[in-house]
């Protein structure tokens, strides 16, 4: 049986724990840390920040955890 590409990259994602390992990353780099909080300094200020990604809204990405991790920063 062959998995759609959504298919695979999902259960790709799943499979390798790509979701909590990325948002341990977001939290232990202080390079990650630095560049999110410059980010939300800058939406604070009211400029729109535009996350773009190769992948579909259906799949899960790093775009989707920063955009999480942004909103809690910003409030």
């Amino acid at each position: 049986m062959e998995l759609c590409d959504t298919e695979a990259h999902n259960g790709a994602s799943a499979e390798t724990d790509f979701g909590p390992r990325y948002r341990e990353y977001l939290q232990e780099s202080a390079d990650a840390r630095a560049s999110l909080d410059i980010l939300a300094d800058r939406v604070r200020d009211g400029e729109a920040v535009v996350l773009v990604c190769f992948e579909g809204e259906a799949k899960p990405c790093h775009r989707h955890i920063i955009q999480e991790r942004l909103e809690s920063l910003v409030g």
